[in-house]
Parts: C-alpha cells; structure tokens; sequence
C-alpha cells in the first residue's frame, strides 16, 4: 500500500542549464501516474529549480521513480529532497502575481507555532513543514508593490531563526516587460 506525499526537490544545474533543466523535469514524469508535478520554476537563490510535486507509493520507491529521475539529467548537478511531514494548516487562492518560495529554519519546538502565524499572513499561500535542512517551505503569491511588507510581517514572527527566499525568474521578464511598455510610451 502506498503513501500520499507532497515532496519539494530543490534542484542545482550545471552552468547555463536551468531552463533546460526545468524544460527536462517537465516532461520527466509524464509515463508516471505515480508522480504529478504540481510547479516547476527556475529561480534566484541559493538553487536554479524548484519542483513541487504530489507522489503517491511507498518511501522506497520515491527513491527509485523520483531522485534517480533528477539525478539522471545530465544537467543536473545536486538535487536536495524535502518530503513534506505535514501539509499547510490551510491553502489559500490568491490573485496571480509573483510566486516567491521561502524555506524557514525555526527555534526549537516552535515550527509548528511559527507556521500557524505564517498562514494568518495574507500573501502566504501554504507553509508546510518539512523534513530536512529547513523546518518550513513557506508559498507566497504577492503583487510586486506588497514584497517588502510581508518580508517584514514574516521578520516579526517569534521563533524564526533564519530564512532563505527564492524568487522565480519570471519577476525579471515582467520587470523587463513593464519597462519595456514604460519607454515606448515616452
């Protein structure tokens, strides 16, 4: 009998490789009933891809149908897993704006307490706590205009020790675009 389980794989690319990369992890899985990507999205910070993905089977076989997948691509040069151990106490739909994803190391015994505050925030899509090197894999959906108001809302939170953040490309392309509209109007 198999496991539901939301897994994050944070993916590291050879030099110049990460859409190719995102474009491969795509189209991995396609065969796999047992394996639904849910996001794929190259991204700034400390990796190039992040995968959110549903899989459904025994803890053994994700090894086998999933990080040997990754780990096949010849343009992948680490991928790091982090199962999730317990899903966001509640997902919120938001307006579409930019995804940005936060991994979040929490004080001892505070996770699941620094969790249920980050999903009263209301840019914060999920948090779901996760197994591995960060405690929360934090979701948020925000206009552009909002970004440095939830970084501080999320600083305030007690029981927060420290945090990465990764933003998608996709915020340089509508940076880009937006300026792009702004000139042509001059």
């Amino acid at each position: 009998m198999g496991y539901q389980m939301k897994v994050i794989v944070t993916v590291i690319a050879m030099p110049a490789a990460f859409s190719r990369v995102r474009d491969s992890i795509t189209h991995l899985f396609i065969q796999d009933p047992a394996v639904s990507v849910c996001n794929v999205h190259d991204v700034v910070g400390f990796c190039d891809v992040i995968v959110e993905l549903n899989f459904e089977g025994r803890i053994e076989e994700l090894f086998k149908r999933v990080i040997y997948r990754f780990n096949s691509l010849p343009e992948v040069n680490r991928i790091v897993t982090f199962p999730v151990i317990q899903n966001s106490p509640k997902q919120k739909a938001t307006i579409k704006a930019i995804t940005g994803y936060i991994f979040i190391s929490t004080i001892p015994l505070m996770v699941e307490s620094v969790q249920n505050e980050l999903v009263k925030l209301e840019h914060i899509v999920s948090a779901d706590i996760i197994a591995g090197e960060y405690d929360i894999f934090a979701k948020t959906i925000i206009p552009i205009n909002k970004c440095s108001e939830c970084a501080s809302q999320i600083q305030m939170i007690q029981g927060i020790k420290w945090s990465r953040t990764c933003i998608p490309h996709d915020i340089f392309r509508m940076i880009d675009d937006q300026m792009k509209i702004i000139e042509s109007s001059q």
